[in-house]
This record gives structure tokens, sequence and C-alpha cells, in this order.
């Protein structure tokens, strides 16, 4: 399909330039980028090469394609025998995680157990006030329909899309608490097409990378009150 592997380039287009020695990405200074670069090289690496041969050969093409310096093949065997465990993951969160999700979204509703989880994030990274937190203070049903609320969200995310990429040399933790506000803005946004019985596993899964990975989510969902 010419439209698929056009489509392929595309995303490859996107994410190469990062990847390549010429970058100024510094995985030290950006993790959170620096592994959805690298992802997006190799999964697409693994999907060009997968494409162009006979499908059969894609699985040894998306192994070998995965291999480096964190996927040693010790961990690719792994990943390979963990398969029934992956196949059991809904909306891309560990069965274990979805079942705490799921109990706390009984106790809170939906919208409280969103709100919750979301204000605990920005509790973690030091934010307790701002524009942010307003609008998660302000997320509801009636909201998700709002204009205005929309609006707002859409603004916010291009203020810090544009903060993220204006090239200024962040410290550390400046850039943890911008990538926080961000998580949470797109979060809420990427949710608003969603029913709302679906807004908890969205709202953790937006909020996984490098410093909140899924033990974490989960040792967080538990200790909602």
């Amino acid at each position: 399909d010419a439209d698929f592997d056009a489509r392929l380039l595309q995303v490859y287009d996107e994410y190469g330039p990062d990847y390549s020695d010429e970058s100024d990405l510094d995985p030290r200074k950006e993790p959170e980028r620096w592994n959805q670069v690298a992802t997006g090289v190799t999964v697409m690496d693994s999907l060009l090469c997968g494409v162009r041969d006979s499908i059969k050969n894609l699985p040894f093409h998306a192994c070998y394609n995965v291999k480096d310096y964190e996927w040693s093949y010790d961990r690719i065997q792994e990943s390979i025998e963990s398969l029934d465990y992956a196949s059991r993951f809904c909306h891309g969160l560990p069965p274990e995680l979805v079942a705490e999700i799921d109990a706390a979204t009984a106790k809170f509703g939906p919208l409280g157990f969103t709100k919750k989880f979301l204000f605990s994030h920005l509790l973690d990274h030091g934010i307790r006030s701002g524009e942010v937190w307003d609008c998660v203070a302000e997320l509801s049903e009636s909201s998700c329909r709002d204009s205005s609320y929309i609006g707002r969200l859409e603004r916010l995310s291009e203020k810090y899309d544009e903060d993220y990429c204006s090239g200024i040399d962040y410290e550390p933790e400046q850039l943890k608490t911008l990538v926080a506000r961000m998580s949470v803005i797109d979060g809420i946004l990427r949710d608003l097409g969603s029913p709302i019985a679906e807004l908890p596993y969205h709202a953790c899964y937006a909020m996984l990378d490098s410093r909140w990975d899924f033990d974490k989510l989960l040792e967080k969902v538990k200790s909602l009150e």
C-alpha cells in the first residue's frame, strides 16, 4: 500500500532529525522526548523493512531493529516470552493497574478519579496553583462540551509546546515541571472526544513517562483519597 508506506516515511522524517548525530537533543536533559524519538525511529525502521519484504519476515525485522544499548538479545527474548501478559493490556495499561483504576473509579466516579489523579500528578511536580490547576478543577461533563474551556486548553497546549521547542536551556527541574503541565493539558484535550467512562484510563496513560512508570502509576492510584 503506497499510502501506508508514505505515512511510515512521514513519521520517520518527523523523528529522524532529532535522532541524527547533528541533533541538539540531549537525552540527559530531555529523556521523555529522547525516548519518544528513539522509539519512533526504531518502530518505523522495523515497519519500513517489514513492508518491503515478505510478511513472514516482519517479526524478525521487528526484533532485529529493537536491539540497541537498552534492548539486548536477552531483553528481546524476555519480551517475547511476556507477549501473553502484554496481550492483556487495556488502554495501554497493565492488568493490575487497570484493576486498581476500576476500583478507584467505582469509589470516586470517572471524573472524580480523573481530577484526583491529575491533581496528584501536578502536586508531585510542585504545582499547586495556576492555569493548569484551574483547568483540572473545572473539568466536568459540561466543560468537556464548552467551547471556551476547550479553547483555553488549546491555547495552553500551544503555549507550552512553544515553550518546549523554544531552544531555552531549561534546568532539569524546570523542564520536568513544563512537561508535567504539557502532559496534563494534552491529556485532557485528548480525552474530550472520549466517553466519560474512559477518562481515568486515558489520564493514567497520558502521565506515563520516565518519572512516572507503571509502578509509580499503580502507587499513585492506590494512594488516592
